[in-house]
């Protein structure tokens, strides 16, 4: 894909990974868009990640898209029989997590391990949703 000139929201979503350049000759920046704004979007710098920066539709960037990230609720479907687990996770993944395994207990029941790798350090969660007639909950489990 080429570098386009930044336009009003784009097909850009909350979770893209995306590339900037100032001009065709500029250095690239690659980075993931975290929220957006009326006249821009916050994005989160692989070489500076701890800090968002505000990009404006008016400064004219030109823009790639790297890699989108999955939507759960399609690759996993027994997650539309845990919603707070599935939006839980669909953050997570937006963040920059990576589903590792999923473990089906029962129907009640299911288990997600995920990784996070930010500069060269590996975080890893672990996910648990459960569920009866009246109740859909998630917790964060540690062992």
């Amino acid at each position: 894909m080429d570098f386009l000139l930044l336009e009003d929201r784009a097909d850009y979503r909350a979770g893209d990974w995306v590339t900037l350049k100032v001009s065709t000759e500029g250095t690239p920046r690659t980075g993931m868009i975290t929220e957006f704004e009326e006249d821009g979007f916050w994005i989160r710098f692989e070489d500076d990640f701890d800090f968002e920066d505000f990009i404006g539709y008016k400064e004219k960037y030109l823009a790639k898209l790297i890699r989108r990230p999955s939507d759960v609720r399609s690759d996993y479907p027994v997650l539309s029989q845990f919603p707070k687990l599935a939006d839980e996770l669909q953050d997570r993944v937006i963040q920059g997590f990576d589903i590792l395994t999923e473990e089906i207990k029962n129907d009640q029941e299911v288990v997600y391990h995920i990784r996070l790798i930010d500069a060269g350090n590996e975080y890893t969660q672990t996910l648990r949703g459960l569920r009866d007639e009246t109740t859909d909950q998630f917790e964060y489990v540690t062992e």
